[in-house]
């Protein structure tokens, strides 16, 4: 009996935990003649109430020591049915 509440337990704590759902990734490395690296990466992810997240992260990495990274995340709320 111990068992299967303890298995219950854990089939519980995905739902509980409400994790987000990763619908897709992109990602573009380019290297410039400069030795400069230039890293985009966008994802896409759902939550468990259905807003949809993009995150989209850009670096600069430059031979000088001068780094950039920006990141922006757009929310989209989906209507309730």
């Amino acid at each position: 009996m111990k068992r299967l509440m303890f298995c219950a337990a854990f089939a519980v704590l995905p739902i509980l935990g409400a994790c987000d759902r990763e619908v897709a990734t992109e990602s573009d490395v380019d290297v410039k003649d400069d030795g400069t690296v230039v890293k985009e990466e966008t994802t896409v992810s759902e939550t468990a109430d259905g807003e949809i997240r993009k995150e989209e992260t850009k670096s600069v990495d430059r031979p000088d020591g001068q780094d950039t990274v920006r990141t922006e995340e757009t929310v989209k709320t989906t209507p309730a049915d």
